[in-house]
């Protein structure tokens, strides 16, 4: 019995050999077929025209925003000399009237509608007035009779 027994471990027992794996890693740097190539290709182009858009807006909007820097140190610039004309004035003695002194001639508010919002149009272009203001101040001309 025991011959039997050895027989057929003989026979079962076989010496370990590898297993083939389906399994093939995916080739990272270069495509397997031609299909691979072209949609490659592709993704590469459209990358391509992508960037200079986007540097292309980047480019514009730091125009925008220096032109916006320059606009405001322009506004505070007229600010600042609106100020010191204001301090000068203030400390700048103050001349009698004399009864010999020639009389300054007044000046004539707009009359008309349309001078009116002329003068109010180029106070709002000139930085002068806000747009709040500015069309707060419209709605009043307009609705004057």
């Amino acid at each position: 019995m025991h011959e039997k027994e050895s027989q057929l471990n003989q026979e079962t027992v076989s010496p370990l050999q590898p297993i083939p794996s389906p399994y093939q890693p995916p080739a990272i740097f270069a495509p397997d077929t031609a299909a691979q190539t072209r949609e490659l290709e592709a993704v590469r182009l459209k990358e391509s025209e992508i960037k200079p858009h986007n540097e292309e807006a980047e480019r514009k909007k730091a125009q925008e925003e220096k032109l916006a820097a320059r606009k405001e140190a322009r506004r505070l610039e007229k600010l600042q000399k609106d100020m010191e004309k204001q301090k000068a004035a203030a400390s700048a003695p103050v001349a009698q009237p004399t009864a010999a002194a020639t009389p300054t001639p007044q000046v004539q508010a707009p009359s008309t509608k349309e001078q009116k919002l002329a003068d109010l149009l180029r106070k709002y272009k000139n930085d002068e007035i806000t747009p709040q203001q500015y069309h707060t101040e419209r709605a009043r001309i307009i609705a004057e009779p």
